[in-house]
């Protein structure tokens, strides 16, 4: 009878993750797939990440083994042993311009959690209600970033078929700009940057490794903000990689194997919406900036109708930018 089982067991389809090199990325903006091989075969592979390009090594989740089944990319290879990123990699946060610098405040720094544990499957680190008398709903963004340096060991003593953790960032906002709540007309969005996104073996960081992601509010009609959550998260579904792919057991001494670190949450502009470069120009001291001026400079961007604006003006708009 044993025997039987363990034959059945085997025999149990699971799914299956191979390295591909990505060979065509023409299509993924409009249709969501690229053109991969692994080595001997060629098919298309969907993800709704953009950024790989062409050469790239990723790893490709085969449901159930079968190639008649679509085939997703779950993530970037990184060489063992290397800390740096794939070549081609660009960080999404760089594309686009950081307005609010980083909003995320905690000062524990450093957050952990269990693969599997059943307790501590979730952690709310952060929240911003905005009650329009202290803090103020954020209005006009059109790009919002959001990056954390992970670490991972779960995987150093096993391999693993499956199992997804992260960052969640639940968001209430509004479709249309308003001066005032309208609860009626508020709608509900959560974002995600997991392992799923993550390039490299999401299962075996033993340093911290940072990822990073941005959603595209334009593009989802989100023009206001009013309360935003954060949460550290686990999916308690980490499976070996065995043909039966059990759930793995959670560490006997309790000790974390999930971390994160280096958290960044921050709104802007997308670098797409400028025809030319935009240089912006600070200095601790305005009065050393004004002094170097010149008065055709002046005359030329200091105007009010016909009269040239005052230096207590000038002084005045630099200090506040300042």
């Amino acid at each position: 009878m044993d025997v039987l089982i363990k034959k059945r067991i085997e025999n149990l389809p699971y799914d299956k993750t191979i390295l591909a090199t990505i060979e065509d990325n023409s299509e993924v903006e409009e249709k969501g797939y690229y053109i991969v091989n692994d080595g001997g075969t060629t098919f298309q592979a969907y993800s709704s990440d953009t950024s790989f390009s062409i050469g790239e090594r990723v790893y490709v989740s085969i449901p159930q083994g079968d190639y008649n089944q679509q085939k997703n990319i779950i993530g970037r290879y990184l060489p063992e042993g290397t800390n740096a990123t794939p070549i081609g990699y660009v960080d999404p946060m760089t594309s686009f311009v950081d307005i609010t610098g980083n909003l995320f405040t905690n000062e524990e720094g450093t957050f952990y959690l269990i693969a599997n544990g059943q307790n501590e499957n979730t952690g709310v680190i952060w929240r911003w209600i905005a009650d329009n008398e202290n803090t103020f709903p954020l209005k006009g963004f059109d790009t919002l970033g959001l990056s954390g340096a992970f670490s991972s060991t779960v995987g150093k003593n096993q391999t693993l078929s499956s199992g997804a953790y992260g960052l969640k960032l639940d968001i209430i906002a509004q479709e249309k700009s308003t001066q005032v709540y309208e609860t009626d007309n508020r709608v509900y969005y959560s974002f995600k940057l997991d392992s799923s996104r993550f390039f490299g073996d999401p299962y075996n960081f033993e340093t911290y490794y940072q990822h990073s992601d941005v959603l595209n509010l334009k593009a989802r009609g989100i023009e206001r903000i009013d309360a935003m959550q954060l949460t550290f998260y686990q999916d308690n579904n980490f499976r070996d990689d065995s043909p039966s792919r059990e759930l793995i057991s959670p560490n006997i001494e309790g000790d974390w194997n999930l971390s994160v670190n280096n958290i960044i949450l921050k709104l802007g502009y997308s670098l797409d919406n400028y025809t030319t470069d935009t240089v912006l120009l600070y200095t601790f001291d305005p009065n050393t900036y004004v002094n170097q001026i010149t008065d055709n400079i002046k005359n030329k961007y200091f105007e009010k109708d016909t009269e040239t604006v005052s230096q207590e003006e000038i002084d005045a708009v630099i200090k506040t930018v300042n």
